[in-house]
């Protein structure tokens, strides 16, 4: 995706792939409106979204990587595959760069994700 480009993100169907990143495009877009002078906004993204929410950080923020962490994904509704619903979730999870798959799994878990807090300072202002 080109950077700018804008990407449908609504929640008009509970299935809804990109429904949890609205609210990352309108930080991304807004959010610096809402910063103090030499704030920042720091945030969680996972690495599930990241191909579609942190261009839009990129192009109008300094984006800074405080931490990386790789934790199970625990959404038993999905990781389950007890249901062709959970099951196609998964595939769909596994075409996502980002999601990782241990097999045999790992601690417990076979599906995994990076964690990643960043620190997001708008274009333009100091450190």
């Amino acid at each position: 995706m080109e950077a700018g480009a804008k990407t449908a993100v609504h929640c008009a169907h509970k299935d809804n792939p990109s429904e949890g990143v609205g609210l990352l495009r309108e930080l991304a877009e807004e959010g610096a409106a809402h910063v103090a002078p030499g704030g920042s906004l720091v945030l969680v993204m996972s690495s599930l979204c990241d191909a579609v929410a942190r261009p839009w950080f990129d192009a109008k923020w300094a984006v800074e990587t405080l931490a990386t962490l790789e934790v199970p994904l625990k959404v038993y509704a999905v990781t389950s595959g007890l249901t062709g619903k959970s099951r196609r979730w998964l595939r769909s999870l596994e075409e996502v760069e980002g999601l990782v798959v241990h097999d045999p799994p790992r601690r417990g878990y076979a599906t995994w994700q990076r964690l990643e807090v960043l620190r997001c300072r708008p274009r333009g202002a100091g450190p």
